[in-house]
């Protein structure tokens, strides 16, 4: 469920005796009947899936390191290869970028391989590089446009290195238990219904998450999704139960 106001949520609804658009009042006390997340202050589970904008203002990100790709990018061929396994926050930066950058554009690659068309772009995004057909890697790379390429492994060890300017990062080993935190918080905050206290995620729970899933982000994310699910039933018709705050 996403962040709606009553008005919108019941902006259809009839009422089934008198066949009149449901009052003001009457709406607000459907939402609030048929959404537990608000006596949390929430107006939904914060580790759900995100859109493409909620993923970009959940990004936890040094601005230093922004700015520097940002300088890098404007160098001639320049190139960024972020290397990671899944889960550690590749596509994250990658958005970011594509948000900072005017005249980048930023392109998935899909587990069928199928790529989209790659459009003229300064400098060009690609999710998922690993996944480009052979070929087309090298003619993108040989191409005259900045890249950024996220990618499982690195990829210019395996096709003849183009006279580009490269910079390799690899991604993950900076998840520590302070940008956990940092993320996590965030996530929460996202979710927030209106100004006042929300639940919270403790230390001891952090190094609890770090411990067993360590740097892969989208675990952590994926299980506290389906704890704070098992949550929110426990504390249904009690005012805090279930969360910490």
């Amino acid at each position: 469920m996403g962040n709606w106001e009553p008005d919108e949520w019941a902006e259809n609804q009839m009422d089934s005796q008198i066949g009149n658009p449901l009052s003001k009042a009457k709406r607000h006390r459907n939402w609030l009947a048929t959404n537990p997340w608000l006596q949390h202050n929430l107006v939904r589970n914060p580790f759900g899936e995100l859109t493409r904008d909620e993923k970009i203002e959940a990004v936890v990100l040094d601005e230093i390191w922004l700015e520097s790709c940002t300088r890098w990018l404007g160098q001639k061929r320049a190139l960024i290869e972020l290397v990671g396994r899944k889960g550690r926050g590749k596509t994250t930066r990658l958005l970011a970028l594509s948000q900072r950058l005017q005249g980048a554009h930023y392109v998935y690659i899909s587990e069928d391989r199928h790529v989209p068309g790659l459009p003229e772009a300064h400098p060009l995004i690609i999710d998922e590089a690993q996944r480009l057909p052979r070929n087309l890697l090298k003619r993108i790379l040989r191409s005259e446009t900045a890249l950024v390429l996220s990618t499982h492994w690195p990829l210019l060890s395996e096709v003849h290195r183009p006279s580009r300017m490269v910079r390799r990062q690899r991604i993950g080993s900076s998840n520590n238990e302070s940008l956990i935190a940092k993320a996590i918080s965030k996530r929460i905050e996202l979710a927030r219904y209106r100004p006042g206290q929300i639940p919270c995620v403790s230390q001891s729970e952090v190094k609890r998450l770090h411990k067993r899933y360590g740097t892969n982000m989208r675990m952590i994310e994926e299980a506290l999704y389906q704890e704070w699910q098992q949550r929110i039933g426990e504390s249904l018709g009690s005012h805090h139960g279930g969360f910490q705050r």
